[in-house]
């Protein structure tokens, strides 16, 4: 599978960071963003029956507040389907649980890291094989 990381500057804006972990392709990445920047990392190609892509898009605004567009797109033998969420939170809210911490939790195996909490503001699902039925 191809997997593409780029980095896109905006205009000037002060010097505010968001450091935080993410879950990215099997593993907890370190993402660090500053302000005015957008972040998108994207992963996909053929599967056995068809293709699969997904992707996220992370922008931090010169006021602290991070939002994450998630979207995936795949076909297989049922027709192909699509999502885009839009989530949101603050470098703020991070810093305060601890998100931006440089090493993983030992307290918590399950979770090794801490990642930020999202406010979910918008979920749009598509399944083309279904509007084709009618449904």
């Amino acid at each position: 599978m191809m997997e593409i990381a780029e980095r896109h500057e905006y205009e000037a804006a002060p010097a505010v960071n968001a450091r935080f972990w993410e879950y990215w392709n099997g593993t907890w990445v370190k993402l660090t963003i500053l302000a005015g920047q957008s972040l998108s990392l994207f992963k996909g190609g053929p599967t056995e029956e068809g293709y699969s892509r997904s992707g996220m898009e992370f922008f931090l605004s010169t006021d602290g507040e991070l939002t994450v567009d998630a979207w995936s797109d795949g076909r297989d033998c049922d027709g192909r389907c699509s999502s885009s969420s839009i989530f949101t939170t603050t470098v703020l809210r991070m810093q305060r649980l601890g998100a931006d911490r440089d090493l993983p939790d030992p307290e918590n195996s399950y979770r090794p890291v801490t990642p930020p909490k999202w406010d979910e503001g918008r979920l749009d699902l598509r399944d083309f094989a279904a509007e084709a039925a009618g449904y």
